[in-house]
C-alpha cells in the first residue's frame, strides 16, 4: 500500500496484533473499565499517550522487535475494542491527541511496511526454495488470516453490488501494493481456481472460465523488486498478479480504464483533501461502471487510519467528465481494523 514518506501499509491495520515471537494477541487482552464517558475516554488517553511516547524514543528503530511489537500489538488491540461513541468522540477531540493521532499513524505506517519487508526476504531468505514451503512460511505472517477475512469481506461487498446479469469483476489494479501483496494473494487464492485453498468464492465466482488479472502498483522500486520475486517463489497463488512501479497520482501509470475494479490502499493520502485529490485523479483514468474500493475507518481505529467520508466523495468528479458514486459501506467490528466503502465510477452528465 502507498503512504506517506513511503509506499505501503496495511499489515497491522487488517489484524489482530501481535507479540515477539509472532502470535496473536487476542484483543480481549487489552482491557479497560467498563464505559463510563470520561472515566474511559481519561484512561484510554492515557494508555494512548503512553504508547505514544514508548514508539517516539525508539522511532525511526522501528523494525520489528520485541519492544516495537509490543507497543504496536497494544496500540491495535487497544483502537478495535468496540468503545461507545461518546468514548469515542470525546478520544478523538482532546487536545492532548492532537499531535499525537498523526505521529501514531506514521509509526504504523512505516512500522507496518518494514515488517512486511522483514517477512518478505524471510521468505526469498529461506533455504527451502520448494513452493509448498514458501507458502507455508508465508501463512506464518502473523497477520496472514486476518487479510484472507478482509479479502473476503471486501469481495462479498464487491459481488453484492453486482447486478445478477452482469459478469462479476475479474480484472483488479491495487494502487500502493507493497513489498507483500497480501491483499492481491487472497484475492487470487478466492477467484483463481488453481490457487484457492481458503473455502469457497462468492457464487457468483463458481464458474471459473474467465482469468482473473490482479495488478499490482506501488512508486517504490524496492517493494516492486520484492513483491515481484515473492510471488515467483510462491508459483500457483500468484501466477494471475502483475507488477508496475509508478505513483499512483501519476497519468504515466497504467491506464484503469482495463480494470473492472481499482482498490486504493488505505493511506494513500493522509489528509481528507489529499484523498479525494487522489480519487478523483484515479477515477479519471477508470472507465464508467468500474468500481472503486477504499479503506477507511471508524470508532477508535480513526486513530491508526484517516476516515474517507462517503458524502465527500459524491461530490467528487474527474477531469474526464466523470464522477464518484458512493453505494456501500461496510464497517467491521472484529480484528480487521478496516472499514470499507465501494463506489462506481459513473459519468458526470448521467447519461
Amino acid at each position: 500500500m502507498e503512504r506517506s514518506g513511503s509506499t505501503t501499509n496495511e499489515s497491522i491495520s487488517s489484524n489482530c496484533s501481535n507479540n515477539s515471537n509472532g502470535a496473536s494477541i487476542p484483543a480481549q487482552q487489552i482491557s479497560l473499565p467498563p464505559h463510563d464517558g470520561t472515566s474511559s475516554a481519561e484512561k484510554l488517553i492515557a494508555r494512548l499517550t503512553t504508547i505514544h511516547r514508548g514508539l517516539s524514543e525508539v522511532y525511526p528503530n522501528i523494525q520489528p522487535g520485541e519492544v516495537t511489537n509490543k507497543l504496536f500489538s497494544e496500540l491495535v488491540s487497544l483502537c478495535i475494542l468496540p468503545f461507545d461513541t461518546a468514548t469515542c468522540d470525546a478520544v478523538l477531540s482532546d487536545k492532548r491527541l492532537g499531535s499525537m493521532v498523526p505521529d501514531l499513524r506514521k509509526y504504523a505506517s512505516e512500522g507496518e511496511g518494514m515488517l512486511e519487508e522483514y517477512w518478505a526476504r524471510r521468505i526469498l531468505d529461506s533455504p527451502d526454495h520448494e513452493i509448498e514451503a514458501s507458502i507455508a512460511l508465508l501463512r506464518q505472517f502473523p497477520y496472514y488470516q486476518n487479510y484472507v477475512d478482509l479479502a473476503r469481506l471486501e469481495l462479498s461487498a464487491i459481488t453484492s453490488v453486482y447486478t445478477p446479469t452482469k459478469q462479476p469483476p475479474r480484472s483488479f489494479a491495487f494502487l500502493g501494493s507493497g513489498p507483500m501483496p497480501l491483499t492481491a494473494i487472497c484475492l487470487a487464492q478466492l477467484l483463481d481456481p488453481v490457487s484457492i485453498h481458503h473455502g469457497t468464492a462468492p457464487d457468483a465466482y463458481t464458474d471459473h472460465k474467465t482469468a482473473v488479472q490482479i495488478h499490482n502498483i506501488d512508486r517504490n522500486p524496492i517493494a516492486i523488486e520484492l513483491s515481484s520475486k515473492l510471488c515467483s517463489v510462491l508459483g500457483r497463488l500468484t501466477r494471475a498478479l502483475t507488477f508496475e512501479c509508478a505513483d499512483a497520482n501519476s497519468e504515466a501509470s497504467s491506464d484503469l480504464k482495463s480494470f473492472d475494479v481499482v482498490y486504493l490502499a488505505a493511506l494513500v493520502g493522509i489528509t481528507p483533501e489529499e484523498k479525494l485529490a487522489l480519487v478523483a485523479s484515479v477515477a479519471a483514468r477508470m472507465r464508467t461502471g468500474a468500481m472503486l474500493v477504499m479503506r477507511s475507518a471508524h470508532s477508535m481505529r480513526r486513530i491508526l487510519y484517516p476516515t474517507v467520508d462517503p458524502a465527500g466523495l459524491a461530490g467528487v468528479t474527474g477531469e474526464q467528465g466523470l464522477k464518484v458514486v458512493p453505494i456501500l459501506v461496510v464497517h467491521p467490528w472484529n480484528e480487521v481494523v478496516n472499514s470499507v466503502i465501494i463506489a462506481r465510477v459513473d459519468r458526470a452528465d448521467g447519461q
